[in-house]
């Protein structure tokens, strides 16, 4: 019999944040619609796990418990510490953030699917004190660039530069 491997990853971007047009609310889940989610995972049995941990059981053909998943959020905006955060730890979760490294400490202004429309983004600080709690943080790129439109030397540089940058930051890796 072959090990169960299988885990649910969530990807969310944005948690709680207020938007004044339709558009930047692309990916946006309200902080009560986010912890009614959370609520159903722990009532549910759900043992929520780092992505990297479940991408090592991946790779290494380990088994999974039963109802695993994982809570990863791109970008890192600081709504995912002011208020995901919290939500998470009440029900003994943490979660796993795809980080851009060029983008972190800055408010990023704009609208559409690649910027929000004033969307802050936690700061090497607030990332250390979510790794100390257990958190997971990995790389997005430096530029958040639409890889897909990029040469592959291009884009190999964008995914192992925003990966050094991050661990050589947090001390991870």
């Amino acid at each position: 019999m072959s090990a169960d491997t299988s885990a649910a990853i969530l990807m969310y971007h944005a948690v709680g944040l207020k938007f004044s047009d339709r558009e930047s609310t692309f990916l946006n889940v309200s902080a009560h619609g986010f912890q009614r989610q959370m609520r159903a995972l722990a009532s549910l049995g759900y043992k929520v796990r780092n992505f990297g941990d479940i991408a090592s059981a991946w790779i290494a053909g380990k088994s999974l418990p039963r109802r695993t998943v994982a809570v990863t959020f791109d970008d890192a905006y600081r709504c995912v510490g002011e208020i995901a955060a919290p939500i998470l730890r009440t029900h003994g979760f943490t979660g796993t953030l795809f980080v851009v490294s060029s983008w972190t400490g800055s408010s990023l202004q704009g609208s559409g699917r690649r910027v929000r429309a004033e969307a802050p983004v936690l700061d090497w600080i607030e990332l250390e004190a979510l790794v100390r709690d257990g958190w997971d943080v990995g790389g997005h790129t430096v530029t958040h660039p639409h890889l897909d439109v990029l040469d592959d030397i291009r884009a190999y540089e964008e995914i192992d530069r925003g990966k050094r940058e991050i661990e050589d930051r947090l001390n991870i890796g």
